[in-house]
């Protein structure tokens, strides 16, 4: 049975492709935080209850890990992106032989 191939190196196209999806989907969490905060605001505001007993809980369980999820993949795209940058400069400054 033949040895499965390695995986090819990255390329800096994949790897700006990779930033760039990175980025995509932390503007759809953050977009997607905003919405379910909203809908959970509707669904937890009574007339006559004080904010304080559902905008905690609000902030703690939707807020938080939306814009955490959204912060983690925004750090992922700053990371890929500027590994893709060092493999640029590092293969522009390549000798020719």
């Amino acid at each position: 049975m033949p040895a499965s191939s390695p995986a090819p190196p990255r390329t800096p196209a994949s790897a700006s492709g990779m930033a760039k999806l990175c980025f995509a989907l932390a503007l759809v969490a953050a977009v997607a935080t905003y919405v379910a905060a909203q809908v959970d605001f509707w669904r937890r505001h009574v007339p006559g209850i004080a904010p304080e007993t559902y905008l905690w809980p609000q902030f703690l369980q939707v807020w938080l890990p939306g814009l955490a999820l959204a912060g983690g993949l925004t750090l992922a795209g700053v990371a890929l992106h500027r590994q893709q940058q060092r493999i640029v400069a590092l293969s522009s400054q390549a000798p020719t032989d």
